[in-house]
């Protein structure tokens, strides 16, 4: 991390979620008591959402009916994370945009929020050490936040 970011604390971090983060954990619970476990398996290797999307499809799971779930929830899958800060404190994080006190930078280069696309049904499938999983709109790469901090970059 640049060592001329500030750092953000939890509490400040919490302030901002306004209780998303217990609601995306009921969201992403629900969300795989309607998937079977050999093909939560399946979906769990798979990155990005089209990938999960195909698995599920492919093994019977009516997907339509998962993104109207998701969409009744009020997570808008065109935001990039539920835990944004406002756009005033990401503007001023050098190096790449922040998410829960992690900054996220592809390594093409690309660090503009706008240029990555939040895979929420990938991070709804992806075990519960993932925090969210992005994409690179310019390059194609998936980037795992994981709850302990570390990111993870993926290519397929």
């Amino acid at each position: 991390m640049n060592d001329r970011m500030k750092k953000i604390g939890n509490e400040a971090l919490e302030k901002v979620d306004g209780g998303a983060a217990a609601a995306f954990a009921e969201l992403r619970d629900e969300f795989k008591k309607m998937i079977p476990a050999d093909v939560q398996e399946k979906a769990n290797a798979a990155v990005g959402d089209e990938a999960v999307r195909r698995v599920l499809a492919e093994n019977g799971v009516d997907v339509e009916q998962i993104e109207k779930k998701i969409a009744r929830t009020g997570f808008d899958p065109a935001r990039i994370n539920l835990q944004e800060l406002p756009d005033e404190a990401l503007d001023k994080i050098a190096g790449g945009f922040e998410t829960g006190g992690v900054e996220i930078k592809c390594p093409c280069g690309t660090y503009d929020r706008s240029c990555f696309s939040y895979q929420i049904i990938d991070t709804l499938m992806s075990t519960d050490i993932v925090d969210s999983v992005y994409r690179c709109n310019n390059c194609g790469m998936y980037i795992t936040k994981l709850k302990d901090g570390r990111v993870q970059y993926y290519k397929d």
